[in-house]
């Protein structure tokens, strides 16, 4: 390493400062906040992937303290966004010659709302070749998988997990269903509740899992409630035509 600082006024700084920051990410260990959270137990490394007993974890939770899951394998549900072409692996192990790359949504975003939507994590690798890519290849935009995954570092505040396995899941959000729910939102701001109630019915017409289908129903609740309480907009005519929600 002494060698190799020694030398370091040779390479481009934007290299070598990404290359520190790297090794200072790598070089901490334990949570920075305390030690009040309870962290799994390590799994043996001849264990096998897949079995039940890891711990099921939301995938927002490793993202909002990594450090909590460095070096866990665990279990958690995965929305999937899009494959990523390329990217920079920096010092990690996921090159793009032997790993695949997605963006994802962790299963506790309401991605019809703006600000998660656009706050998915692209840090998630299966190696090319691995049940986990084959499987995640034929994903559609907003499928769900369960998947068994390693933390493997954490770089730049975002945790880089490697995917082993991915269980296709039954229901997930559709293209329709998300265009609704986002329609209902901006007619909320609005204040055209009945043309946000419209909407929110529109797009629970459609199956999606349960804990979506809660959210959303409170939602096309309290718009409904706008309504019984006189806070609708006077306006004429606040519908457009629309599509079917699948």
């Amino acid at each position: 390493m002494a060698s190799w600082l020694q030398h370091s006024d040779r390479l481009p700084l934007g290299a070598v400062l990404s290359v520190l920051v790297f090794l200072a990410g790598v070089g901490s260990s334990g949570p920075v906040e305390g030690n009040t959270a309870v962290h799994a137990s390590p799994i043996p490394a001849a264990a096998p992937l897949g079995v039940p007993n890891f711990p099921s974890v939301d995938l927002g939770d490793i993202r909002k303290r990594p450090v909590f899951f460095r070096g866990e394998t665990v279990q958690f549900i995965l929305q999937v966004g899009s494959e990523n072409e390329t990217w920079n692996p920096y010092l990690t192990r996921f090159d793009t010659k032997r790993f695949r790359s997605w963006n994802a949504w962790a299963d506790s975003q309401a991605i019809w709302h703006y600000p998660d939507y656009l706050d998915s994590g692209s840090r998630y690798f299966a190696r090319r070749g691995s049940k986990a890519a084959l499987m995640l290849s034929d994903a559609a935009p907003y499928d769900r998988f369960l998947v068994t995954a390693t933390v493997r570092t954490i770089f730049m505040g975002e945790p880089w997990i490697q995917l082993h396995i991915a269980t296709p899941l039954k229901h997930s959000l559709g293209k329709g269903t998300l265009l609704h729910a986002s329609r209902a939102m901006d007619f909320a701001a609005d204040d055209l509740y009945r043309a946000a109630v419209d909407q929110y019915k529109r797009a629970l017409a459609a199956p999606m899992p349960p804990a979506m289908e809660q959210r959303m129903r409170a939602e096309l609740k309290a718009a409904e409630a706008k309504i019984e309480g006189g806070e609708e907009e006077d306006v004429e005519d606040s519908n457009e035509p629309l599509d079917s929600p699948r």
